[in-house]
C-alpha cells in the first residue's frame, strides 16, 4: 500500500480546486455586497473591501505556490533563513484580518538559535496559511476575542515553528485521518471546519515539499500545528 497522503493526481487536483472555490466563496460574496454598500462613499466599508480582497489574494498565492511545488513546476530555493523574520512578516500580513476577526496575534520566540535551511517564500506562505486558518476557525467557534500565537523554539532535530490557538478537537490521530480523507471528505478536519481546513492542507503541502512534516503540537494551554526545520550547519551559532 502506498502513502495515504498520496492520491491520484486528477482526483487530488479536482478536490483541491473545489476546496479553493469553497474557500473563496465567502470573501468574494463579501466583496460583492460591500462594494454595493460602499457606493455612497463609506470609507470604513471601502477599507473592509480592500481587506477582504487582500486576504483572498494572499490565500490564492499560497495555494498556487503549493500546487506549483507539488507538481514539480517550481523548484525550492533552499537557503539559510532567519525564523523570527519569517514569523514577523507573516504576522504583518495577517494583522488586518486578525483585527477584523477580533483576534490578537502574538509572537513567541524561545531561546537563541541560528537560521534554518529552507525555502523562505514557501515557509512564509505556509505560516501565513496556517495563521489565516486559525483566525477563521476561532472566529467560527467563539464569541470572545481569540488568540493566534506564531511560535518557534529549538526542538529535537531542529527548530519547531508553527501556529497555535484556542481550538478544541484537534489531535494527532485526527490530523492523520484528515490527511487521508482530504480528497474525499467535505470536512476532513472538524476542528477547523471546511473552509479554514483548506489553508491547513496548503501549509501541509508546502512543509512536505520542504522535507518537513506538519504535526499537532501543544504549547501550554494552546493547541497548534508546527513543523521542524533543520538548522543551517554553517550558521548554527548565529542567533536570530
Amino acid at each position: 500500500m502506498g502513502d495515504q497522503r498520496t492520491a491520484a493526481p486528477s482526483t487530488a487536483q479536482d478536490q483541491s480546486l473545489r476546496s479553493l472555490a469553497e474557500q473563496l466563496k465567502t470573501p468574494l460574496l463579501h466583496i460583492s455586497q460591500a462594494s454595493q454598500l460602499a457606493r455612497g462613499g463609506d470609507s470604513a466599508r471601502l477599507n473592509q473591501i480592500e481587506l477582504i480582497a487582500d486576504s483572498a489574494l494572499q490565500f490564492v498565492d499560497s495555494y498556487v505556490l503549493s500546487t506549483q511545488i507539488a507538481s514539480g513546476q517550481l523548484a525550492l530555493s533552499m537557503e539559510p533563513v532567519t525564523v523570527s523574520s519569517v514569523l514577523q512578516d507573516a504576522a504583518h500580513k495577517l494583522d488586518k484580518i486578525a483585527r477584523e476577526y477580533a483576534c490578537n496575534i502574538e509572537l513567541k520566540l524561545a531561546g537563541k538559535y541560528g537560521p534554518v535551511m529552507t525555502d523562505r517564500r514557501s515557509f512564509e506562505s505556509a505560516i501565513t496559511a496556517l495563521g489565516y486558518s486559525f483566525i477563521e476557525a476561532q472566529a467560527q467557534n467563539t464569541d470572545k476575542k481569540s488568540r493566534l500565537v506564531l511560535s518557534a523554539h529549538r526542538g529535537k532535530g531542529g527548530i519547531v515553528a508553527g501556529a497555535f490557538g484556542e481550538l478544541e478537537g484537534l489531535s494527532s490521530a485526527g490530523f492523520r485521518k484528515a490527511r487521508a480523507l482530504q480528497t474525499t471528505s467535505r470536512q476532513p478536519l472538524p476542528a477547523f471546519g471546511h473552509s479554514a481546513s483548506t489553508g491547513v492542507f496548503v501549509a501541509d503541502t508546502l512543509f512536505e515539499a520542504m522535507s518537513s512534516e506538519l504535526k499537532v503540537t501543544r504549547r501550554g494551554n494552546l493547541t497548534g500545528l508546527a513543523a521542524t526545520l533543520s538548522l543551517s550547519p554553517q550558521l548554527e551559532l548565529v542567533a536570530t
